[in-house]
């Protein structure tokens, strides 16, 4: 395998593909470990031992002079856990006064918690507490110091629009450009002009500190030569030692071949120490996985590996094997997903291979549809990659990819979030705030007009939005739920037709991934799961059946292993579920103004249990119809919105007996678009039926065709003559 090290001679360098093909449908990033290399010592010895204990008077001096400060901080120097430590011991929570802390990340605000209430010697809810998405652990009268996500605090500026308890806000990891965090700093710019006193910190671990300075030197007050005297920056310097960086001299086809290939040349040239490898998810870290696996069988006692994935759906006890040292005589070789990037620090590592590619959304306002793509990291992302090598003592970075790459062809930040995703749900939330004029709000990187427009119609469709585009009664309602507009929809409209159970089951279901059990060990009790739970009407109706099942087992663990289901998964979805039926039976959905009676017309049925069943599934397409798509001559389909060619995904329920007509909830860009959570349309002319101001006739002809097959219950879709032909977005 030939590598160059600049310096040498430049070999002739290769081109490269901007987007991969994907292999799996895993999203990384969702979860964050804690591992504390000084666990053994006292707690006190442990915070001094940061890096950013050195700063500590410098931060306090900067939060006491300055409105907004930036910090830049390498992941492991203490900063998230240290600096608000630092402020509630200086007396910004004085006076019932509190700090929060905001986290990109639901794991990572439990985690830190229960950290920093270690440190202060306090229970996690009273001094030192957390809020998550269907979780406070806080008390009103005694937190201080109250990590949050940023959503959630979103959320709270609903009831609090000044956010008047806190003195001090910190947005931590704010590098990662995520949806709500840049719309928290745009919220936050507009409140600071209302409150003086207000102090933020920005936290990231990445050099992009001119960027948040230039967007809050100007409009904190009306004065800009005093903003930007009002913005300081503080950079926290690590543990960093020199990395010598190795470029590919061709790019790679195979990466997952050309990584194997590499970690064993490492193992048997290179001095001890370990190695980690960056992928893009799950597939792809079991399959190197377990390439390493076999080929170590083949080495020598002295040159033993020891392969340990690392992805979030792993579970905890898993995770953690990666910070524990190798047994004697054996290198160990960790292959993560971009979760090892910036979240996490694990010590022994010497030399990281890195892929070059990581797995992002990307939403598309000509198409409406969301896709889940491979694309090129960036250079700021490939530098994070490479420094992991450098923690405890000089370390070696391989890319494989070419230096020209490198330098022509990859972004020099990962592209925001604001500017790459579907805006519905944070439009439904900036409305509910009263926010009407949109493209005038302060948004670190402006989202394309475009997906705004697509937003406002979709809300506007889904009845969030009325003509002038203000807020319904139906859109507070949506927005309350705290889901995607289109999942809260249909909860709602499950819920006025007394199917508020079901629907709240299907909506938890929806909302985590990988239920099944992944890998060859599980091969063979999917396939029996599956062809017990899994019915023709889709993955909706499948997704009920298995947490019924489950229910019905006592949520038994054991039937989790009998049934290759993934009992983690299936537990935050009861969590979702419960906490989702809460907030429902606060709503009054009859009162909403849903087509009830359109609902109840289009699903009725001598069987009781029929009947119900086709009304879950008009209240999926009546929030979905955005999504709907029909079969095609050669098997694959075409959305009806935009003409987008998709093929149904293996995992899906429909797979193996294709409906004419479905809706979908998600699509996944490999060679092809592969649609995922699909729900079967029992008779085309529901999307007119359901959705009147999205879809229409195309004649007078076909509606009265529509209307003859409408009353003849005993039609099905796969005998109508072209049913595209009756229906024009």
């Amino acid at each position: 395998m030939a590598f160059w090290k600049p310096g040498d001679d430049a070999p002739t360098v290769g081109s490269h593909a901007g987007i991969l093909l994907d292999k799996d449908v895993h999203v990384e990033g969702s979860d964050i470990l804690f591992y504390n290399p000084y666990e053994t010592h006292p707690l006190a010895v442990q915070r001094q031992r940061l890096p950013i204990f050195q700063y500590r008077k410098h931060i306090l001096y900067l939060v006491e002079t300055c409105r907004v400060v930036i910090i830049v901080g390498e992941p492991g120097c203490g900063k998230t856990t240290q600096v608000p430590q630092y402020l509630l011991e200086a007396g910004w929570a004085d006076g019932g006064r509190s700090i929060a802390c905001t986290q990109p990340r639901r794991v990572a605000c439990v985690t830190l918690a229960h950290r920093v209430a270690e440190e202060q010697g306090v229970r996690i809810g009273d001094k030192v507490g957390y809020t998550i998405r269907w979780e406070d652990r806080t008390n009103s009268e005694l937190t201080r110091l109250k990590y949050v996500t940023d959503g959630m605090l979103l959320q709270e500026i609903m009831s609090d629009p000044l956010l008047t308890k806190y003195s001090v806000i910190m947005v931590d990891e704010a590098h990662e450009r995520s949806l709500h965090s840049d719309a928290l700093l745009g919220l936050l710019k507009k409140v600071m002009r209302k409150r003086p006193s207000l102090r933020l910190i920005v936290s990231s671990a990445t050099m992009q500190a001119a960027d948040f300075r230039n967007f809050f030197a100007s409009g904190l007050s009306a004065d800009r030569a005093n903003d930007e005297r009002q913005v300081g920056i503080l950079s926290v310097d690590g543990r960093c030692y020199p990395v010598d960086v190795h470029y590919s001299l061709r790019a790679k086809a195979d990466y997952i071949t050309s990584a194997c290939e590499l970690v064993l040349m490492i193992n048997k040239q290179k001095p001890k120490g370990d190695v980690l490898v960056f992928l893009t998810g799950q597939e792809d870290v079991d399959t190197l996985v377990h390439l390493l696996k076999e080929a170590g069988e083949r080495l020598a006692r002295h040159q033993l590996l020891l392969p340990l994935p690392l992805y979030s759906g792993l579970s905890g006890t898993e995770q953690m094997r990666v910070f524990h040292p190798a047994p004697k005589g054996q290198r160990k070789v960790v292959v993560s997903t971009n979760m090892a990037e910036t979240s996490i620090t694990i010590d022994g590592i010497v030399y990281v291979v890195d892929a070059g590619f990581v797995k992002v959304r990307a939403y598309s306002p000509e198409l409406g549809v969301e896709r889940l793509v491979t694309t090129s990291v960036s250079r700021a992302e490939a530098e994070q990659r490479a420094g992991r090598a450098g923690r405890l003592q000089a370390g070696e970075c391989y890319r494989l990819y070419t230096e020209e790459w490198f330098v022509q062809h990859m972004p020099p930040h990962p592209l925001p979030a604001m500017v790459r995703s579907d805006l519905s749900a944070l439009v439904l939330q900036l409305k509910v705030l009263g926010i009407e004029d949109l493209l005038r709000f302060p948004f670190p990187s402006p989202p394309p007009t475009q997906t705004f427009c697509k937003s406002l119609e979709v809300l506007y469709c889904l009845g969030a939005l009325d003509d002038s585009c203000h807020i319904t009664g139906l859109g507070e309602a949506l927005a309350s739920l705290s889901i995607d507009p289109m999942t809260a929809k249909f909860v709602v409209a499950g819920a006025a037709l007394g199917l508020q159970d079901e629907a709240c089951k299907i909506a938890a279901m929806l909302s985590v991934r990988d239920v099944w059990l992944m890998g060859r060990s599980h091969t063979d009790k999917v396939t029996f799961s599956k062809s017990k739970l899994c019915v023709a009407e889709g993955d909706h109706i499948s997704h009920l059946n298995v947490f019924n099942a489950w229910e019905a087992n006592d949520f038994s663990h054991d039937f989790c292993a009998e049934m290759g289901l993934n009992y983690k998964v299936l537990r935050r979805a009861r969590d979702v579920y419960k906490h989702l039926s809460r907030r429902v039976a606060r709503l009054r959905p009859a009162a909403l103004g849903l087509p009830l009676d359109t609902l109840k017309s289009l699903t009725q049925s001598d069987n009781p249990d029929e009947e119900q069943l086709q009304q879950l599934c008009a209240c999926i397409i009546s929030a979905f119809f955005p999504y709907a798509a029909h079969r095609v001559s050669d098997g694959s389909y075409v959305t009806v919105q935009g003409g987008l060619n998709l093929h149904l995904h293996g995992s899906c329920a429909a797979y193996n007996d294709p409906p004419e007509w479905l809706v979908f909830n998600d699509v996944v860009q490999t060679d092809r678009l592969w649609m995922r959570d699909c729900l079967t349309i029992r008779h085309p002319m529901w999307l007119v039926q359901l959705a009147p101001h999205f879809y229409r006739y195309r004649s007078a002809q076909d509606r009265l065709q529509a209307q003859d097959l409408l009353q003849d219950t005993g039609v099905d879709s796969k005998d109508t003559e072209r049913p595209s032909n009756w229906l024009i977005f």
